[in-house]
């Protein structure tokens, strides 16, 4: 049996005996399936006509000499009261949700991105350029795409049991 297999075989022990599970557990274990299941997407053949590099989107035409970009994509952040974060940048909106949230509170999740956490105390020296001084020596890492962002939020959100909601628009 595979880590993901006995992975996912612990999740339905847990729930099919009804035993309690706290909710960074519960996170823990998802965000480390969700890991190894997108390494093993990773190493699945490549589309020949479209090339990604964080999340801006190419798409080649052999008979064209240009390509085509797609427009940049933003978050917004939905608070349970139905207002509304939205940066100009999808990296603004996703700071300003981890401090209304708590960067505290974020930094005890321990969600892991890239060999490190999301947030994190001090500045790493090879990522200086993605990371966003928050406060109090917190940097949050933005170095990633719209999508990861938005996953990240959705896991807070139900590791914190926020009942906030989070998008993906296009930019005007």
């Amino acid at each position: 049996m595979n880590e993901l297999e006995e992975l996912q075989s612990i999740m339905k022990l847990l729930k099919k005996y009804e035993l309690p599970i706290s909710p960074i557990l519960e996170y823990a274990i998802e965000e480390r399936i969700s890991q190894i299941s997108s390494i093993e997407e990773t190493k699945l053949p490549p589309s020949s006509d479209v090339v990604q590099e964080n999340a801006t989107f190419i798409k080649a035409d052999e008979n064209a000499k240009t390509c085509t970009k797609k427009k940049p994509l933003i978050l917004r952040v939905i608070r349970s009261d139905g207002t509304v974060v939205e940066g100009v940048k999808s990296s603004d909106t996703f700071c300003q949700a981890i401090k209304e949230i708590g960067v505290e509170r974020v930094y005890a999740l321990k969600i892991p991105h890239d060999s490190m956490w999301v947030v994190t105390v001090g500045r790493n020296p090879k990522y200086s350029f993605g990371q966003y001084e928050v406060g109090n020596g917190y940097y949050v890492n933005t170095h990633s795409n719209t999508g990861q962002k938005k996953r990240h939020l959705e896991k807070i959100f139900k590791a914190l049991g926020l009942d906030w909601k989070v998008e993906i628009l296009a930019s005007d």
